[in-house]
């Protein structure tokens, strides 16, 4: 069993934005928790960037946009653990996918998480997953208490039909193997990234860490590494699944960096 974080190809295929700014606060900032919505209302969006027809999308980390065609194919193994809200565009049809299924299923007892130091019950991060598979053996999408805002995982049978239907748009970070168990999320750890090195036990927010970069430091947040390397470019690294990282110039940072807090870490040779 295998289990992973969705996410969305947001570099690749069309991104939207909310038409009413005023639609945020009312429809999306407080909603997409792990609840029920109750009052879903009209809620328009436009194609912010176009650069070719997508099946997933999202509204920053954990608010999901699936493509009729994605919701019409993947409905059977979502069920009930979501509300398929509808979206209006000029010429998509596209959804807000609400997870409202939340499983406390982390096991703390074999993952290695970042506490925070004041209030030891918040997981500010977690470095290595481990979870409790009789919670979710037969879940293949859901949130967590720890994370109700920001992440869904998905099992691999949802990923599985994903990839056979040939769904465009959609990304996913596998976060754990129930066979390898502790030796595969051990490899997902670079020992520069681990808590124990960081210089800033608190975090940053983004604009700070983006000042920093420009000062020839390197930050992290989740699987995301940003530096400059040694021609003064600024890249951006996401860490695979042998601990090593996969570098791209940086055209634009996803929008969701600035709901991460971000952590100095000694920089990668690049």
């Amino acid at each position: 069993m295998k289990l992973w974080k969705l996410d969305s190809e947001t570099e690749l295929y069309d991104s939207f934005l909310l038409i009413h700014e005023e639609d945020s606060k009312k429809y999306i900032r407080n909603n997409f928790r792990g609840e029920t919505v109750i009052n879903w209302g009209e809620v328009a969006i436009r194609t912010s960037r176009k650069k070719g027809k997508t099946d997933c999308s999202s509204f920053g980390s954990g608010v999901p946009i699936f493509s009729g065609e994605a919701v019409n194919l993947l409905i059977d193994l979502m069920g009930e653990n979501v509300q398929v809200l509808p979206l209006k565009h000029e010429n998509e049809e596209l959804y807000a996918i609400n997870v409202n299924k939340m499983i406390d299923c982390i096991d703390f007892d074999h993952a290695v998480v970042n506490r925070d130091k004041d209030y030891p019950t918040v997981i500010k991060e977690i470095y290595q997953y481990a979870f409790k598979v009789e919670l979710i053996s037969k879940e293949h999408i859901f949130k967590t208490p720890q994370f109700k805002g920001s992440q869904v995982y998905v099992s691999d049978t949802f990923r599985n039909k994903v990839i056979e239907s040939n769904l465009k748009g959609f990304k996913f970070h596998l976060l754990w193997d129930a066979k390898e168990g502790a030796e595969h999320n051990l490899k997902q750890k670079n020992v520069s990234d681990e808590p124990a090195f960081y210089k800033n036990e608190n975090g940053l927010s983004f604009a700070d860490a983006l000042r920093l970069i420009e000062a020839e430091q390197a930050v992290v947040s989740r699987e995301w590494k940003i530096q400059k390397d040694k021609q003064g470019n600024t890249l951006l690294g996401e860490k695979k699944v042998d601990g090593n990282y996969s570098w791209i110039k940086v055209i634009y940072y996803p929008p969701v960096f600035s709901d991460y807090k971000w952590y100095v870490v000694e920089r990668s040779e690049i």
